[in-house]
C-alpha cells in the first residue's frame, strides 16, 4: 500500500509540474481560494489557478486545482501567509497575479478583524448606500444577474452530484446555452418590466440616469441631423460590438486607465498609447462572428505578434474570474 501511495504522489507531482509550467508560459494568472472544513472538520484551503493556455494552436481559458492547504490560523493574515508560502513552494510569482476570487472567503475579506470605525470609510459606505444602491439601474442589474445566476446555479448543482450522467449533463448545458441566447434577445425587456414594478414598490423612480451625452450614427430611415442622441436606456445596454463604434477620446482614455490599473513596481503590462493605436486598427479587422473575448483572443493568436498590447489585454481580461462556483460539496466528499 505504501508503494501505491508513493506512485500516486509521483503522478500528482508530475501533473502539478505540467500545470505550473503552463501557468508560467502564460505569465498572467488568477487565483481562486476556497476555505472550508474537510470531513474531519479541519480547516483547509483549496488553491485553484485560472489562466489562458497558449500551448495549443488556439488559446483557451483553463482552471486547475493545485492542492489543499492546511490552515491553522483562519484570520486574514494567517490565510494570506499560507497562500504566499504555497506560491513559493510551487514556484509561482505572486506579482503575476491579475485576479482573485474567494468562495466562502469572509476571513480573507477581514471579517475576523476588529471593526473599522474610520469616519472616511463610514461616510463612503453611507454615500454608496444612498446614491448608488438605491437607484433604478442598480435594481435593474440585480434582477438581470439574479435570473442568470439562478439558472446557472441549477446546472452547477447537478454537475456536482455524485450520480451525474454525462448525457444529461450535456443536455442541461445545451439548454443553458439556449436560455442565455434567448435571454440576450428578450431578457432586457422582461427584466425592465420586473424592475419597474419593484421600483414602484420601493419608491424608486424608474428612470435611467443621464450620465453624459452619447451619440450614435443615424440609420438610413432616420431623418434629422447626421447624429442622434442615444438615450440613457440604450447606453445601459452594453453591446459587445462597442469597440467598433468607440470614439478616439473615449478609447484612448480607457486604454490609459487600463495601463494605470495594470501598473506594478513602476511598470505596466501594456502601453495605453500603443493599445489604443492597435485597437483602432483592430476594430476594422475583427471578424463579425468574433463576439466573445476568447474568440477575439484566438483571432489575435493567428496574427502572431501584430497586436501585442491587445493580446495581453484580452489575455488578462480572460484570466480574471467573473464568479466563484461553490466547491464546498466537492471538497467535503
Amino acid at each position: 500500500m505504501a508503494y501505491f501511495y508513493k506512485l500516486l504522489q509521483l503522478f500528482s507531482n508530475q501533473v502539478r509540474s505540467l500545470i505550473v509550467k503552463k501557468v508560467k508560459d502564460a505569465k498572467y494568472f488568477a487565483v481562486i481560494l476556497d476555505c472550508t472544513p474537510d470531513a474531519s472538520q479541519e480547516e483547509q484551503m483549496s488553491l485553484i489557478v485560472r489562466f489562458v493556455d497558449n500551448s495549443a494552436n488556439l488559446p483557451i481559458v483553463q482552471e486547475h486545482w493545485l492542492e489543499f492547504l492546511k490552515v491553522d490560523d483562519t484570520t486574514e493574515l494567517g490565510l494570506a501567509t499560507e497562500f504566499q508560502k504555497a506560491l513559493i513552494k510551487i514556484d509561482l510569482n505572486i506579482d503575476d497575479i491579475r485576479g482573485q476570487g474567494y468562495d466562502n472567503g469572509s476571513n480573507m475579506s477581514g471579517k475576523h478583524k476588529e471593526s473599522n470605525e474610520d469616519p472616511k470609510v463610514k461616510s463612503e459606505a453611507e454615500s454608496l448606500a444612498t446614491y448608488e444602491l438605491q437607484n433604478f439601474e442598480f435594481l435593474f442589474g440585480m434582477i438581470i444577474w439574479y435570473r442568470l445566476l439562478h439558472v446557472v446555479n441549477i446546472v452547477n448543482k447537478f454537475l456536482q452530484t455524485e450520480s451525474m450522467d454525462i448525457d444529461h449533463a450535456i443536455n442541461l448545458l445545451q439548454g443553458l446555452v439556449s436560455f442565455l441566447e434567448e435571454y440576450r434577445e428578450i431578457g432586457f425587456a422582461i427584466a425592465k418590466d420586473e424592475a419597474t414594478k419593484k421600483a414602484r414598490e420601493m419608491g424608486i423612480e424608474a428612470v435611467f440616469t443621464e450620465k453624459r451625452i452619447i451619440r450614435r450614427k443615424k440609420q438610413y430611415d432616420e431623418s434629422g441631423s447626421d447624429e442622434v442622441k442615444q438615450s440613457a436606456e440604450e447606453s445601459f445596454r452594453v453591446d459587445l460590438k462597442r469597440l467598433r463604434s468607440a470614439t478616439f477620446s473615449s478609447l484612448f482614455k480607457s486604454c490609459l486607465n487600463l495601463e494605470k490599473y495594470l501598473q506594478h513596481n513602476g511598470r505596466s503590462d501594456i502601453s495605453g498609447d500603443d493599445l489604443c493605436s492597435e485597437l483602432q486598427v483592430l476594430r476594422y479587422y475583427i471578424p463579425s462572428e468574433a463576439t466573445r473575448a476568447i474568440e477575439v483572443l484566438q483571432y489575435l493568436k493567428t496574427l502572431d505578434v501584430c497586436f501585442p498590447n491587445a493580446y495581453t489585454a484580452y489575455q488578462i481580461l480572460l484570466t480574471i474570474p467573473v464568479t466563484v462556483a461553490l466547491r464546498k460539496e466537492v471538497s467535503q466528499n
